[in-house]
């Protein structure tokens, strides 16, 4: 990730008094342990499971949604 800083003095015309500089965030930290994978699981003999997902364009003010229902026997 890049940040954008403003300078508030002297005159830097070839970036118009911006400039770039390194994201340091994270810099020196030890990485997350990799998570193990999960998996979906049936739902008990008589259930059903339900996921549900949607998203929304706040531009165009448009959105959409997904539902997957399944029973103990994955269909």
């Amino acid at each position: 990730m890049e940040l954008c800083s403003i300078r508030q003095q002297g005159d830097h015309n070839d970036l118009k008094g911006k400039k770039f500089v390194s994201d340091s965030l994270g810099a020196g930290k030890k990485s997350r342990p990799e998570s193990e994978a999960t998996r979906w699981t049936a739902p008990q003999e008589g259930w059903l499971k339900v996921n549900a997902d949607g998203a929304l364009d706040d531009n165009s003010g448009e959105g959409g949604i997904g539902v997957v229902i399944r029973d103990s026997r994955e269909n």
